[in-house]
């Protein structure tokens, strides 16, 4: 997975529109199970949270949660098939639901963040359905700047905005963040593969 370090790939309709449209309609539906989280990333001190829903499709370290992980594996494959990538196992898997929030103040950044400090990692991160909050990648990376305050040393190396069938792959040990969507819902399913 050396060779994959250090890069980001954007692809559009990385599934067919019908499969885009299955998984759409089953996590926006009624029957979807949604799980409350008071804050979408760990927040500094002093901030107020941002709240959120969640889905456990994989728990971290592999364990399969979820009777909908098979269905949205197609994300998973068809963007490592489209960069080459071969991976050994998923280490997790996520969705989240974000409403508007009018206590959040839309041009503060959720917190920086990476997904998983321990181990080498790539992030399949898909989107559901278009939305505002976009996603912003740092050129900062963990193993190279994991001592330094980030605060004032962050340089962006790409922003995504959220479009249905759009998917963003990029090394998991990027710094980075999103933006609190502010004029409708936002979904996202995030992957994490070793």
């Amino acid at each position: 997975m050396h060779f994959y370090r250090n890069k980001v790939w954007v692809f559009d309709d990385i599934i067919d529109k019908s499969h885009q449209d299955e998984i759409e309609k089953m996590l926006l539906s009624n029957n979807f199970s949604w799980y409350f989280i008071k804050e979408i990333a760990s927040p500094p001190v002093g901030r107020v949270p941002r709240p959120a829903f969640q889905h456990q499709f994989v728990h971290k370290g592999g364990e399969v949660n979820s009777d909908w992980h098979e269905m949205t594996m197609r994300i998973v494959n068809s963007s490592c098939k489209k960069i080459g990538l071969q991976y050994d196992k998923v280490h997790q898997g996520r969705s989240f639901f974000q409403l508007p929030l009018s206590i959040v103040d839309k041009d503060i950044l959720d917190p920086v963040h990476i997904d998983d400090e321990n181990i080498p990692h790539m992030v399949v991160l898909y989107y559901v359905k278009d939305s505002d909050g976009d996603t912003i990648i740092y050129n900062n990376h963990y193993e190279k700047d994991k001592e330094k305050p980030l605060e004032n040393n962050l340089e962006i190396k790409k922003t995504v905005t959220p479009k249905k069938g759009r998917v963003v792959i990029f090394d998991g040990w990027f710094w980075h963040t999103a933006r609190q969507p502010s004029n409708d819902t936002r979904c996202v399913i995030n992957y994490n593969v070793i």
